[in-house]
């Protein structure tokens, strides 16, 4: 991970959250898909932004659940 990632996530997440006042997330995947050359779906840039969204006000996964997986077979 680079030293500017956080940085960038954090300002993609705003941009993308104020493009969604004026656009539809069929849009902006269009958009981010011309960008970046990768296939992006409307249903992309919705689950992007509810994951980052919550993210941003709590940890997702606790210190004691990655314990938990590090002891745990890999699973799908």
């Amino acid at each position: 991970m680079g030293l500017m990632s956080p940085a960038f996530r954090e300002l993609n997440y705003a941009k993308i959250k104020k493009l969604t006042e004026r656009y539809s997330d069929a849009t902006i995947a269009s958009m981010v898909s011309d960008k970046t050359g990768e296939t992006v779906t409307p249903s992309d840039i919705a689950s992007y932004l509810k994951m980052n969204g919550i993210a941003s006000r709590v940890m997702l996964v606790t210190k004691g659940a990655m314990e938990f997986a590090s002891n745990e077979p890999r699973t799908a």
